[in-house]
């Protein structure tokens, strides 16, 4: 509900022409960080541990506005 909010305001006040998406793997060597699992990794073009995240950017001429979250998989954080 909180996030919703704060998404409703930010559009509000930045009125956005392009939203911009943009998903990013950071790989990792091992498992022990939140949120890691096997998928596919883009920066290394095959499937290995990592952990994702997807950036949204509302953006206008005058203001940009950024959100980032992490995609955490099932059984990801234990």
């Amino acid at each position: 509900m909180v996030r919703a909010g704060l998404a409703r305001r930010a559009v509000a006040v930045v009125r956005p022409q392009v939203w911009v998406v943009d998903d990013t793997g950071f790989p990792k060597d091992g498992i022990a960080s939140p949120g890691v699992a096997c998928q596919h990794v883009g920066p290394r073009g095959k499937v290995g541990n990592c952990q994702i995240s997807v950036s949204v950017h509302a953006v206008s001429d005058a203001r940009l506005v950024s959100a980032v979250v992490a995609d955490v998989p099932a059984g990801g954080l234990g």
